[in-house]
This record gives C-alpha cells, sequence and structure tokens, in this order.
C-alpha cells in the first residue's frame, strides 16, 4: 500500500500509475477526503486542548455557580470532541478503503497494456 503522504503530494503521477494499470481508485475523492481529515485532526486536538484547559481551571475557581459553569463547558467540549473524533474515524476509514484501492507504482520501463499480451520478451 502506497503511502497516504506520497499519494497526496504525488496525486498525478498516481492518477496516471491508476489509469495505465486499470485501477478504479478514486484519487480525487481521496484528496477530498485526506484535506476534510486534516481539518477533522485539527478540530479534535484544538477541543481537546481547550476542554483540558477548562478543567484545569476548575479547580481555581472560587465561585460555586463559576466552577459549575466551568464544568458544563467542559462537558459541552468533551461531547463535541466526541462527535468529531467519530466523523474523523469514519472519515480515515473510508480513506483508507481507497487507498486500499490504489496499486503500487510501476517500473517506468513497464510495458502498458491491458493484458499479458503487452509484455517484452
Amino acid at each position: 500500500m502506497l503511502d497516504r503522504k506520497f499519494v497526496v503530494e504525488n496525486a498525478e503521477l498516481v492518477a496516471e500509475n491508476c489509469r495505465r494499470r486499470n485501477s478504479p481508485a478514486d484519487i480525487e475523492r481521496l484528496l477530498g477526503l485526506e484535506q476534510a481529515r486534516k481539518a477533522n485532526q485539527a478540530m479534535v486536538d484544538d477541543l481537546n486542548r481547550r476542554a483540558n484547559e477548562v478543567s484545569k481551571s476548575i479547580g481555581k475557581a472560587t465561585d460555586a455557580a463559576d466552577r459549575e459553569a466551568r464544568k458544563e463547558e467542559g462537558r459541552r467540549l468533551r461531547d463535541e470532541c466526541t462527535r468529531a473524533q467519530a466523523e474523523l474515524e469514519t472519515i480515515t476509514a473510508e480513506s483508507d478503503a481507497i487507498l486500499r484501492t490504489i496499486p503500487n507504482m510501476s517500473h517506468p520501463d513497464a510495458p502498458i497494456g491491458s493484458d499479458d499480451q503487452a509484455n517484452l520478451e
């Protein structure tokens, strides 16, 4: 299986290789999923960071109402993070499925053909 980063950085080369090898891999869909995956991962990381900051601030709150408000904010952030994590897992699973359909890169000297009749002897 090709590396995710290699496919994104060399999308045209990989797409051409898929066409030459008659592979149905959808490179354009994979590129879109990768953008969504990166954005979702950044959102999950940010939500975790914010939830941790709120969690640390709960002990520093002097007022009981302020403490409860911070606890509620922490719960809301954790719930939002859980939803974003589930969406991230769905995107990653679909992206991995497409990655598994991409064939390895063929050698530049390999003949292009649909069957073994194109092989050189």
